[in-house]
């Protein structure tokens, strides 16, 4: 991982440079299933699971962190007279605290 560490000067300028501060692990998982209980009603599942690591120390600040994310959806697809397509979509993604500690969805 290549994080920036930042200085001020006495002019105000902020200057930045690279800093080797430690490593960064990430794995994830995409899933998918298609089912089609009738001809005319198209089921689809979609799941996505994520998990993301960084172990790292600079000017004596511990950047140790880690965050594990999912999300899903459920798609509906009707297929009725004319070909006319009536397509209902659920999506789920989950809250979870980002790296300032807020609230993100």
């Amino acid at each position: 991982m290549l994080t920036y560490n930042s200085f001020i000067i006495i002019t105000n300028v902020i200057i930045k440079r690279p800093v080797n501060a430690g490593v960064s692990n990430a794995l994830g998982l995409e899933l998918a299933y298609n089912y089609k209980p009738f001809s005319w009603w198209i089921l689809d599942f979609g799941t996505n699971l994520f998990y993301y690591q960084i172990i790292g120390k600079i000017a004596g600040s511990s950047l140790d962190q880690e965050t594990f994310t999912y999300r899903g959806r459920l798609s509906n697809n009707f297929i009725l007279k004319h070909n006319f397509i009536c397509h209902f979509i659920i999506f789920y993604h989950m809250v979870y605290l980002d790296s300032l500690h807020q609230k993100t969805s």
